[in-house]
Formats: structure tokens, C-alpha cells, sequence
């Protein structure tokens, strides 16, 4: 991360990321690396099991974790609610660590993970899920391909289904939560996305045909961050 905080000055006078947003995909040995330091700050800071207790699931026969990574969330998930099913839709690299990471981390729920190759870029999503999860994923990406996966992710949904992203949720003027506004430097160094504000979200989601949405913030300290929630009607 040095060389890429050393060129800030380059990205803030061309909008332009320092580094290539690839997703850490380019070699095994960054998937790795990024993979397994998002699985370790989930866990010492315990988002997965607060979402898991948060979420009310109980009417969900399947969840896909959209961009899931190492699984931490939806294990999480399978251990609270036992008649879930769940889906992992990721990069093929990232598959790889995550099929590490359940195998040492969560043998009791890994029976009921499916890890599927997924590039939500390129392809359009499975279909047939009861909810979709998304932590993370919306500030990676441009204002553009966010409302087209909200789109995709409608289509992808059973009539009734749910949509649930999890991410720093700023208020209009896009200042907080302060720990969302800094993020955004760190975004503009090394993705083509930013922290977006409740109603950015809330039109992607509209105009893809959800309606019902809400936000539920997370407890603040320790967390920074909201899930917001909407429902295929």
C-alpha cells in the first residue's frame, strides 16, 4: 500500500486509480493475501456474526454472498439459521482461497456452501436464489455498473426474494460516517468506486424494480457501516 498512498497527489489531479483494480486476481499470492486479511478483519471484528443474528432469515431457503470471498459471512449465516443453503458467486482466484479458508475454518457448515464462478462484470448471475448478500462490493465499482448489478441482481431473485448490501452508507453530503469518507481516498487509489450515499443506493435499487428498502445500521463502535435492505415484490 505505500507506493500506492505515494500516488495520491496523481490520482486526485486525474481521477484515475493508482493501481489496476483487478480485484488482487492478478497473481495467486495477492488473492491470497487480500482474501485472507478480509477473512481475519471480519472475524476479530465480528460483522459476520452480528449481520447472522441481525438478518431475519427464517423464510430463506438460499442465500448467494455476491463477491463473497472467503465465506465468513453466509458460514455465519448457516450456523444461525440451519435450513439455509448457501452460495458463494466470486472470481475463480478467490474461490481457491475461500475453499481453503471453510475447509480450516468452518468444516461443521461447508457441506451447504456452493462455490460458483461468477464474474457479475461480464455475466449475468444464477438464478433461483431466495436473497442475495453484498458486503463490500458497490464501493469497488463505478455509479454505472452498480445500477446495472442491481438490475442483475433482480432478475437473478425468486418473486419475493431479497437483496441485502452491506457497505460504509453515507449520508447526501457523502461525509459520513467519517471512517466512509477517508475510505474514499483508499477507493480512488486502487478501484473505480467510492462510498455511496443511501439515496444513490436507493435509486439503483428502485429503478431496478425493488421496492420495501431500508437501512439498518450497524452499531457504531465497532462497526462504520449499513446494511441496506430491499425485497422483489
Amino acid at each position: 500500500l505505500w507506493d500506492v498512498w505515494g500516488q495520491l497527489e496523481d490520482s486526485i489531479r486525474t481521477g484515475k486509480p493508482a493501481r489496476s483494480p483487478d480485484m488482487f486476481q492478478s497473481t495467486p499470492e495477492d488473492a491470497a493475501r487480500f482474501i485472507r486479511a478480509m477473512d481475519s478483519l471480519v472475524r476479530a471484528r465480528g460483522d459476520a456474526a452480528w449481520v447472522a443474528e441481525s438478518l431475519d432469515l427464517r423464510e430463506v431457503g438460499s442465500i448467494a454472498d455476491l463477491g463473497g470471498g472467503p465465506g465468513t459471512y453466509v458460514a455465519a449465516m448457516l450456523k444461525r439459521w440451519p435450513q439455509l443453503h448457501a452460495a458463494i458467486w466470486d472470481l475463480p482466484a478467490t474461490l481457491t482461497v475461500a475453499r481453503e479458508l471453510l475447509a480450516e475454518h468452518e468444516p461443521t457448515v461447508r457441506d451447504r456452501i456452493e462455490l460458483v464462478s461468477v464474474d457479475y462484470l461480464k455475466n449475468q448471475l444464477p438464478q433461483g436464489a431466495d436473497a442475495i448478500f453484498m458486503s463490500n462490493i458497490i464501493h469497488s465499482e463505478a455509479e454505472e455498473t452498480n445500477a446495472a448489478l442491481m438490475k442483475k441482481c433482480f432478475e437473478a431473485l425468486r418473486p419475493g426474494g431479497m437483496l441485502i448490501v452491506k457497505d460504509h452508507i453515507m449520508n447526501r453530503e457523502l461525509t459520513h460516517p467519517a471512517a466512509g469518507a477517508v475510505f474514499t481516498l483508499y477507493l480512488l487509489l486502487t478501484t473505480h468506486g467510492r462510498d455511496f450515499s443511501f439515496d444513490e443506493l436507493c435509486s439503483w435499487m428502485r429503478d431496478a424494480g425493488f421496492r420495501d428498502i431500508e437501512e439498518l445500521a450497524l452499531p457504531s463502535p465497532p462497526f462504520t457501516s449499513s446494511m441496506v435492505i430491499a425485497h422483489k415484490l
